[in-house]
């Protein structure tokens, strides 16, 4: 100060006023202190603007450390609290970041040399990384990959450097972003830039082992959706050449150790080998001994050995492992706290264990619990609410019923929860479940036909209706309930978009960090979790209190879909592995059951795949203008036996309702069954139709029970201009171009 007051217009004399204010607001915490260094940085700048990049990049580094100081203290204040909201002051450091990013992006703009600008960019990339893992924005994130690559690009091309700090943080940034969208270009490149970094660092250097690690742990991720065997066996070449470079006391041993133990598991799983199984138990053992016993990578080895004894047990049928992976289980779900983000991955281990030892009443009440708890990830519920599901149905537990409303419920919630295609799937296939668990594309007819197993036909309607409006929600053109929220209360729909991205964007974190070590960071991921998921349960809870929206993310009900059928019968044709049935909808009344073959789903795929295949043989011969004709003998069996086994009796049915002959109905068949052809069903000889559904009735098609009661409301709206639209395919019709201009 006194220097300052001597001259108080030497720049540098108030930076290091500036610096020193602001290392005494670090150990004190006082708001003047910050407040006047703050003032000390413009000061300078305004003093020297020669020298503004020095004194900006000096500036955005204490709104820096301001955010991030002040974030861990009011979070730790939320966890000791219990609080679910964030606070004003927490609020308030949102504006601290803000500042430190628009003084880096100037930063960037004026950098006098291409290694200050190379800093400034590594400076500004780590800044909106930060914004990211903090808000969610996912422009956020692009933005921070491309200033990373862009740093990388001017490292070698205007200063001739290979920064193994530059390629290993661009990498991290790239392995985000793919789990987020699933993009298999940036896990492509994260391995292809590590590999690169390994190459710039020799095995005596201090992060080479480092380098190895994450090596392993990316090809484990390639791995687990390529399913080539060269990438986990490299990865476990890189783990144990990554653990022989550090010693036991290091501080990531036991990270590495872990995902040696999940690779080794890996391996086992896929080639059957015992003494992977046994290597990857031991491993586990070790890395349970590291580390603190409260710790994410202590859990994460807990639960991850409990699942390899169960390999082991159902292999060597050694009691002592089954009676370990109960005690292990336990042990977890003791330790979890209730806002814990993998409690529902544990209590489902433990129904399991339950299961395996005849405890049903217990492990189906553990599964209701976890498929129920708020905080766990989303693909957890619904990966243990399909496990229960199909263990429920197969012990011929009365919860089945219960598991698969919740299955369709969270199974939907995914989906409109997540913000691409790609990681939908991703999503999907992480859904945890044995391995005897039906694939999810079978979640809607599993549980339809188990409603009309135990005699609730409504249901199963209702529950055919949300599977099949799933699966047309994903294709153009369907609107998803979430677009026509939009349209009624955007700024409710966008909460529940970027609500829902906060909380994929915090599994993400959550997986990455369980392998280590870092507690506060996990204690304010989980405060996090906590305090999203509540805000999330109340979004949907608004949504719901919206006119017109009461049913969003569940079933609709019967007495709304039945409007479908107030023009002529609807038949849904449901071809399931448990049983296969007609549901006839009518006006009013309860809906037909008709049950049919229960050979049908293996027919249903061998007839499908024929006349797949027989299209595409006829396409292949129109290419070449030459005429073809299709197999009059495969054809005639593929409709005669959609006659007999489906059609005739769904006739039989329609005639016992008195539908009258000639009326029209609507087929609203599931999965493959779409891809036959119904209406065309019958006895031929020769070409002519014996008898047959289409001497009967008139079919239509309909994706879904609710596409046909929107048409039918848009078809009462007035049309402003009449479209026609005229397809002629065929050259060997001569006709059809004046046929045309008559039209």
């Amino acid at each position: 100060r006194e220097a300052v007051a001597s001259e108080p217009n030497n720049a540098a004399f108030i930076g290091d006023l500036g610096a020193s204010l602001f290392g005494r607001y670090q150990s004190t915490g006082q708001m003047e202190d910050f407040d006047q260094a703050v003032d000390c940085q413009r000061q300078a700048l305004t003093l020297e603007p020669s020298q503004r990049f020095y004194w900006l990049n000096n500036l955005a580094g204490m709104h820096l450390k301001r955010y991030g100081m002040t974030g861990q203290i009011e979070d730790r204040g939320l966890v000791a609290h219990g609080q679910s909201e964030p606070s004003s002051g927490q609020t308030n450091q949102q504006d601290n970041l803000d500042k430190a990013i628009a003084c880096f992006r100037e930063c960037v703009d004026i950098a006098p040399s291409d290694r200050y600008r190379m800093v400034a960019l590594v400076n500004l990339a780590s800044a909106i990384h930060t914004r990211f893992e903090r808000c969610g924005v996912l422009d956020d994130l692009e933005e921070a990959t491309a200033c990373h690559r862009e740093a990388a690009q001017v490292g070698r091309l205007a200063l001739g450097l290979n920064s193994t700090v530059l390629l290993g943080n661009f990498a991290a940034i790239l392995t985000t972003r793919y789990k987020l969208f699933g993009r298999m270009e940036d896990l492509e490149e994260s391995i292809k830039i590590t590999r690169e970094t390994l190459t710039l660092t020799p095995p005596n250097h201090i992060d080479h082992a480092m380098y190895l690690n994450n090596l392993g742990q990316y090809l484990i991720s390639r791995y687990q959706q390529k399913k080539q065997l060269d990438d986990l066996k490299e990865a476990i070449r890189s783990l144990r050449s990554s653990l022989s470079l550090r010693t036991v006391g290091h501080d990531d041993y036991h990270t590495t150790l872990n995902l040696l133990a999940s690779a080794l598991y890996l391996q086992f799983t896929l080639l059957k080998q015992l003494a992977d199984l046994e290597e990857s138990i031991t491993v586990y053992r070790e890395t349970m001994t590291l580390g603190r016993t409260q710790s994410p990578n202590h859990w994460a080895a807990m639960y991850n050995l409990a699942t390899a004894l169960k390999s082991r047990y159902k292999t060597l049928h050694q009691v002592e492992d089954q009676e370990e992976v109960l005690e292990l289980c336990q042990r977890a779900v003791a330790v979890f706290r209730p806002s814990h983000p993998r409690l529902s991955a544990a209590l489902q281990s433990l129904a399991l264990t339950c299961i395996d030892r005849g405890k049903l009443e217990q492990a189906f009440s553990l599964f209701k619990e976890a498929v129920n708890l708020p905080n766990s990830p989303l693909n957890d519920r619904l990966g243990c609410a399909r496990e229960w599901a199909h263990t429920a149905r197969n012990a011929g537990h009365s919860s089945a019923l219960d598991a698969y409303v919740k299955s369709l419920e969270l199974l939907d919630l995914c989906l409109a929860s997540t913000p691409t295609m790609d990681l939908q799937h991703q999503l999907l296939a992480a859904a945890d479940t044995s391995d005897d668990v039906p694939d999810i594309s079978y979640l809607a007819s599993n549980s339809a036909s188990y409603a009309i197993q135990a005699g609730k036909l409504q249901m199963a309607v209702e529950m055919l209706e949300q599977g099949r409006a799933l699966l047309w929600s994903r294709m153009r053109g369907y609107r998803h309930p979430l677009e026509k929220l939009r349209q009624v209360n955007p700024q409710l729909a966008n909460d529940f978009k970027e609500t829902g991205r906060l909380l994929a964007k915090l599994a993400v974190a959550s997986d990455t960090d369980t392998t280590g070590d870092r507690g506060v960071q996990f204690d304010d991921q989980i405060t996090r979790n906590r305090e999203l998921s509540g805000r999330f349960e109340k979004i949907i809870s608004d949504i719901r209190e919206t006119e017109g929206f009461a049913t969003f993310l569940q079933a609709t009900p019967f007495d709304s879909l039945q409007r479908a059928a107030e023009n002529g019968p609807v038949i849904l044709v449901n071809v399931d592995r448990y049983r296969s049935d007609a549901l006839i909808l009518s006006s009013s009344g309860a809906p037909l059951l008709v049950s049919l073959s229960n050979n049908l789903p293996d027919a249903i795929d061998k007839l499908s795949s024929k006349l797949f295949k027989m299209d595409l043989s006829a396409r292949s011969t129109d290419r070449y203008d030459a005429t073809h004709q299709l197999s009059t003998g495969d054809m005639g069996t593929i409709l005669r036996f959609l006659w007999v086994s489906i059609c005739k009796p769904v006739s039989s049915a329609l005639q016992s309702m008195e539908i009258p002959v000639g009326s029209r109905v609507w087929w609203c068949p599931i999965g493959k069954l779409g891809t036959l052809p119904l209406h065309a069903s019958g006895r031929y000889e020769d070409g002519a139709l014996l008898e047959g559904f289409s001497d009967l009735y008139i079919s239509s098609y309909i994706p879904t029970l609710s596409s046909l009661i929107a048409s039918r409301e848009s078809a009462t709206k007035p049309i402003a201009q009449l479209r026609l639209l005229g397809v002629g395919q065929s050259n060997a019709l001569s006709s059809v171009e004046g046929e045309f201009k008559t039209i």
